[in-house]
């Protein structure tokens, strides 16, 4: 199954770069104060522990001498050109949003009509400027709810590229992430698909596998799930070819894994 194998390349992903920053504990600790992050030198780098509460974003955890702790969220891109950053029920966006009624009726029509025909379009465009207006209106509650999840110890996002030679980690400040994020433009594809500048989207997760017993067209089946998804190369090649222009409000460091 695809997200089996994805699962266990992310698992995969996190052991070798937990490996690697244990080696090379000045480099991260270079590599923070580059992207502005202030954090005490790190004594030890770790999985978050299963005791812990769930965490959602948090993948990799740095341990300072003082006992503080900062959380890194790692993606790691193989050959896919887009990779998952948020999935979850409606029903849960419109608590943390506070979603009105019409917004609501409108996403859950939207995620109903896809389920039953995959090829109908996701956001009708009559319904597109309440969206853009609701999501513009929110637009930092939801960038932080993808990118942090309300894990306020969330910090780091790092994309470490597996695609190319030689591999290498890209780590970037979340907040300079966000701040970047909420100057983007949002858009609908021409399939309703809702756009958030070029690199992050939001449609229905889809998967109707057969191994799932719910009617693809009950809201509670797995592949109606919101699901934001994200291309984090082109993202990393955009910041590198915009160093210059975004030095100062979206800076990146990048490490050579060998």
């Amino acid at each position: 199954m695809k997200g089996s194998k994805e699962a266990r390349h992310g698992l995969d992903a996190e052991k070798l770069v937990i490996e690697y920053l244990e080696k090379n504990l000045d480099e991260i600790n270079e590599c923070l104060r580059e992207i502005d992050i202030i954090f005490s030198p790190i004594k030890k780098v770790e999985k978050p522990q299963k005791k812990e509460k769930k965490r959602i974003k948090c993948d990799i955890i740095l341990q300072g001498t003082d006992n503080s702790s900062l959380c890194i969220s790692l993606k790691t891109v193989t050959n896919a050109s887009f990779h998952h950053l948020d999935r979850r029920w409606l029903d849960e966006w419109r608590r943390i949003l506070n979603m009105p009624t019409d917004v609501y009726d409108i996403f859950r029509e939207s995620i109903l009509r896809v389920a039953n025909n995959s090829k109908e379009v996701f956001i009708k465009e009559h319904h597109q400027k309440r969206i853009k207006e609701f999501i513009q209106s929110k637009f930092e509650d939801i960038l932080k709810e993808i990118f942090e999840g309300g894990e306020e110890d969330v910090k780091v996002l790092a994309i470490f590229d597996r695609k190319n030679k030689p591999n290498k980690i890209y780590f970037f400040n979340i907040d300079q992430v966000i701040c970047f994020f909420k100057q983007q433009e949002i858009s609908f594809s021409n399939k309703g698909i809702l756009k958030i500048g070029k690199f992050i989207t939001l449609q229905r997760k889809g998967g109707n596998g057969s191994h799932i017993k719910k009617n693809k067209c009950d809201l509670n089946h797995p592949g109606n799930q919101l699901q934001f998804k994200f291309k984090p190369l082109e993202f990393v090649k955009y910041v590198e070819n915009n160093k210059d222009k975004l030095k100062d409000s979206l800076k990146y460091c990048c490490l050579i894994v060998t």
